[in-house]
């Protein structure tokens, strides 16, 4: 995905802990929306940046916030650090003071939502009330049909007139009319009741006929709730996903609504503000009497990655960012580095090489036979040593097995005890493999 940087502003300032730099830009991947970010080498360390550069606090804000200044999941976010009231986090979210946050934590969590739980409570109370009848009302049928053969089907009417009608629907009228801002529930039980009454169980039990039923007759004799799970999902679980769904809807569109009403046209300021201040030159406060050592840069691909630490290790490796890259000079040397890195192992730590290699390799191998622990088979160990030489992306890749090109500038050369040969561009190639 080809990444276009819109507006790009560069800062360097020596501070105490030496020459600090960093980047703030507003960058747009592909076709989707542009979104601002501030970095410096060690990535998005914001703490630090704000200490050596306090102008860059409100581009900070703004990181990851696309071009209308509106924070990344920026719903999702909001109603998490609401939900685990964490005003802090709130605030930053939304950039509001803190007391601010705490308003929207009671209007949405004690007035709202308590309200949605009330309701759904209350619609469940009410379910398990009218379950408890459903299940005496329909015991007298369950005994009849335990009697009945699956070939008995005539006799079905006979058993019907045992369910005892009367009580469920009384239940639920007594609901009906105890809870009137339950209306939806009421009409689903009286609905329910009257699908029983007219025989049509699979209304009830969710599409089960009368055979399934019958086949389910002693679990649901035993208990009522694993009949239910095997009978089907009863009314009473859609009732609360329904009331669980409307929850999760009104919690979106109260954010939806408190993002449009209260911070859009606030963040669309901060963000054009942010835009302008990208705009401006870069900020370069080094006195010119300090000397500072050059940046380690190496290429990889068409980056240009600074090098924030050097292992000098057997073979050295670099880290940029989150990357670790173990590098050569050539292809041969890393290749001669992996064959002595397995002859070492051989010789001073056999136990490893024995449990790495595999007993039945090395037993192989002693007589002359085909053998490896990889895809490529060999006859002697000797064989496998010099398997190395020709594929050494096998042992320094072991993120992607892959070996790239790259180059790197001289400071970088000198601090891996090399000596700068470059090319034409300036750089000196090297061979580099990702680690992690």
């Amino acid at each position: 995905m080809k990444e276009t940087i819109l507006h790009q502003r560069k800062f360097k300032r020596v501070t105490a802990r030496g020459l600090e730099t960093a980047v703030a830009q507003l960058t747009q991947l592909g076709n989707q929306q542009p979104y601002f970010s501030v970095t410096n080498d060690s990535g998005a360390a914001h703490e630090d940046i704000a200490k050596a550069f306090p102008e860059l606090k409100p581009l900070i804000a703004l990181h990851l916030c696309n071009e209308q200044g509106k924070p990344m999941h920026a719903v999702a976010n909001g109603l998490y650090f609401l939900e685990q009231a964490d005003f802090s986090a709130a605030a930053r979210h939304f950039r509001i003071p803190g007391t601010e946050a705490e308003e929207l934590w009671y209007q949405y969590v004690v007035v709202r939502e308590k309200a949605q739980r009330s309701a759904q409570k209350a619609s469940k109370e009410e379910w398990e009330r009218f379950e408890a009848a459903l299940r005496e009302a329909l015991e007298p049928l369950a005994r009849e049909l335990e009697s009945l053969g699956n070939s008995h089907y005539v006799r079905y009417e006979k058993a019907f007139r045992k369910f005892n009608y009367k009580l469920l629907m009384k239940t639920a009228k007594e609901i009906k009319e105890g809870t009137p801002e339950l209306k939806e529930l009421a009409e689903i039980l009286e609905e329910t009741a009257q699908a029983v009454r007219k025989g049509v169980l699979n209304r009830v039990f969710g599409g089960v006929s009368l055979g399934e039923m019958i086949t389910a007759k002693r679990a649901f004799l035993s208990s009522w709730r694993e009949a239910s799970r095997i009978l089907s999902r009863k009314k009473g679980h859609v009732i609360e996903q329904k009331a669980e769904a409307k929850l999760r809807y009104h919690k979106k569109v109260w954010m939806e609504d408190i993002i449009s009403a209260c911070f859009a046209s606030c963040w669309k300021r901060q963000a054009q503000a942010a835009i302008e201040f990208l705009k401006e030159p870069d900020l370069i406060d080094v006195p010119e009497s300090y000397e500072d050592e050059e940046d380690l840069l190496m290429k990889v691909g068409s980056d240009t990655l600074p090098i924030i630490d050097v292992n000098h290790y057997d073979p050295s490796s670099v880290v940029s960012g989150g990357y670790e890259y173990v590098v050569f000079r050539t292809r041969e040397e890393a290749g001669e580095a992996a064959e002595e890195y397995w002859r070492n192992m051989a010789k001073n730590d056999k136990g490893e090489f024995k449990c790495l290699v595999g007993e039945e390799n090395l037993l192989a191998w002693a007589l002359g036979e085909s053998a490896g622990p990889g895809s490529k088979k060999v006859n002697s160990l000797e064989e496998w040593f010099n398997l190395w030489e020709n594929h050494p992306e096998e042992q320094w890749a072991s993120y992607d097995w892959e070996e790239v090109s790259g180059y790197v500038n001289e400071p970088l050369a000198e601090e891996l005890g090399w000596s700068f040969e470059p090319d034409e561009t300036g750089w000196m190639p090297v061979v580099a493999y990702r680690r992690n």
